[in-house]
């Protein structure tokens, strides 16, 4: 805790240089200010001329501003006047809007995708729209549907809280430039898909001869076989998915099973972007391709 130019830091608080490495960058910036009066030229066309990465302290004052490298995007190293807990969404760790802020721009540009996986109460995706990144957020929690997907719908509908009112925000996301779409998924679990596996009475295990396992994973699923429907006649096979789960959004569930985009969808049909074209009626699909996801 050493004492630059008449100053102190806070209790618990330090400088961001060592004491040499400030007094060059002071040293630094009164460079900038002889030749800024001789040129008229501002700090980043002095970066350019130069062709060196100076690090610079400007005394205002009693206080200190400090700049760095203009590839840099965090102005100080004062991170004690961020708030770190949020209080909107009634959750225990809940971060505030601002320190995400903080974080997000020191690490990523507009258009960047920002990730967080133990999202929480969603802190990271709403500050990541609202500062025109795209993101990705993962969390097993109930809480996902009670806090992080009601947070998010409001986020695109446009949120006045939090970093929304800083002025930097507001020239990017307002209530005439909010919007945005996201889609959500159910993942389950390898744990979860052998729980829910009904298996049909058999005389495995009854072979002396065999070790357990060999017999264990050719035990009929009795969900997969209901689901499954042998057409010897035409030679197909015919599947009825909703007798494994409800709900399954199949364009989707192929456009990530087969990594290919979706550009045209309808009850009926889904089109991906190279032309592929898939028929979504149950009995018509092609098992070939789906074969992954109830097989295993």
């Amino acid at each position: 805790r050493y004492e630059l130019l008449g100053i102190i830091p806070e209790k618990g608080c330090s400088w961001m240089w060592r004491k040499d490495v400030a007094e060059e960058a002071i040293k630094n910036y009164e460079k900038f200010l002889k030749v800024s009066e001789k040129e008229n030229i501002s700090l980043e066309e002095y970066w350019e001329k130069t062709g060196k990465k100076l690090n610079f302290i400007k005394k205002e004052g009693n206080s200190l501003k400090y700049w760095v490298a203009p590839s840099k995007r965090v102005s100080h190293n004062n991170w004690s006047e961020l708030e770190g807990y949020g209080r909107s969404w009634q959750f225990s760790t809940e971060n505030s809007e601002a320190l995400l802020k903080r974080v997000i721009q020191s690490t990523s540009n507009q258009g960047d995708i920002v990730m967080d996986f133990f999202l929480g109460s969603g802190t990271t995706c709403a500050v990541a729209h609202k500062l025109r990144r795209k993101w990705i957020g993962i969390e097993m929690g109930e809480h996902f549907y009670t806090i992080v997907l009601p947070r998010m719908k409001k986020v695109l509908a446009y949120d006045k809280s939090g970093i929304s009112k800083d002025e930097d925000v507001k020239q990017n996301y307002n209530k005439d430039r909010a919007g945005g779409f996201f889609k959500y998924y159910e993942l389950e679990q390898y744990e979860d898909t052998l729980k829910k596996a009904v298996y049909k009475d058999s005389d495995l295990f009854k072979n002396p001869y065999k070790d357990p396992f060999s017999q264990y994973i050719f035990m009929k699923d009795e969900k997969l076989l209901k689901s499954v429907e042998l057409d010897y006649e035409n030679n197909k096979v015919k599947i009825d998915l909703s007798k494994l789960y409800e709900e399954i959004d199949l364009p989707e569930t192929l456009s990530n099973l087969l990594g290919k985009y979706i550009k045209k969808i309808n009850p009926e049909r889904v089109e991906f972007e190279d032309g592929t074209k898939i028929n979504l009626k149950d009995k018509d699909i092609d098992y070939s391709l789906i074969k992954p996801l109830i097989w295993w």
